[in-house]
């Protein structure tokens, strides 16, 4: 970035910083400067939400929130992807602060595509975006370059994963344990598991898993067996939003490495 785009950015911010924190109308004053005129004519009537066409990213992205970032790293390095917080956001552009420092053979190069994933309401929305300044690698300063798209219902979208083997508790009908019970996960949602057991199990029991998916707490969601057998379907009992939340990210960001990985597979003309 040159130092007038920069020293652009800073005097906008500033600009827009001061007049927010220094505006004081006087008292009895109206929201309109004086002798500005407003023809009705002139105001635009908001759509109904049932009529919005149109998503808006900012109502999906605001400070604070946890995002995940997906980019092409080439050939040798494939998919590549990071977790990281909103610190800033300014017109079209984000300032998203690093979980961890990109090393430099990682870090993405100035106009950049990448991907920025955050959480909806009702189903993960994928941004597209394009980079700024990458920080030296501890923090990533976007731009949005597109309109969000729904990628899928959270609870529908299902990824193979490649964990290593989990523990489980068996769980009485009181929820006591009863002993331990190995299994192997085969996917993973956000609504439930398939998993080689290493001990047939029955519909109805209750297992409570420790899942490790990042760095860190590990999660203990319990499992209400629907299948049984040696290879078991369940489904998450009740659990807190911020734990399903991480199921959420974690198996998009599985998804999204797998369809890169396709992608780059995929013979070109």
């Amino acid at each position: 970035m040159s130092t007038d785009k920069r020293e652009s950015w800073l005097l906008r911010l500033y600009r827009r910083v001061t007049r927010l924190t220094t505006a004081s109308p006087e008292p009895g004053a109206s929201g309109c400067p004086a002798g500005v005129a407003i023809d009705p004519a002139q105001v635009a009537t908001p759509r109904a939400p049932a009529l919005r066409s149109l998503e808006d990213w900012r109502d999906l992205v605001h400070q604070g929130r946890r995002v995940t970032l997906t980019w092409d790293g080439g050939p040798r390095r494939g998919a590549i992807t990071t977790r990281g917080e909103v610190r800033l956001l300014f017109e079209d552009s984000i300032w998203v602060w690093l979980d961890h420092q990109l090393p430099e053979r990682d870090r993405p190069t100035a106009g950049q595509a990448m991907q920025l994933l955050a959480p909806g309401d009702d189903a993960m929305r994928l941004i597209p975006c394009q980079l700024v300044d990458e920080g030296r690698g501890s923090s990533l300063q976007l731009i949005v370059s597109g309109r969000p798209s729904q990628v899928q219902r959270r609870d529908d979208l299902r990824a193979k994963v490649d964990l290593p083997p989990v523990s489980a508790v068996r769980l009485d009908g009181n929820g006591k344990p009863m002993g331990l019970l190995g299994l192997d996960l085969v996917d993973l949602s956000a609504g439930g598991i398939r998993a080689r057991v290493g001990e047939p199990v029955k519909p109805g029991e209750q297992l409570r898993l420790v899942l490790r998916l990042d760095n860190g707490q590990p999660l203990t969601p319990v499992v209400d067996v629907l299948d049984g057998g040696r290879v078991a379907r369940g489904k998450f009992c009740p659990m807190p939003e911020c734990e399903r939340r991480r199921i959420v990210q974690f198996v998009h960001r599985q998804e999204l490495v797998a369809r890169q990985h396709t992608q780059a597979a995929a013979p070109t003309d």
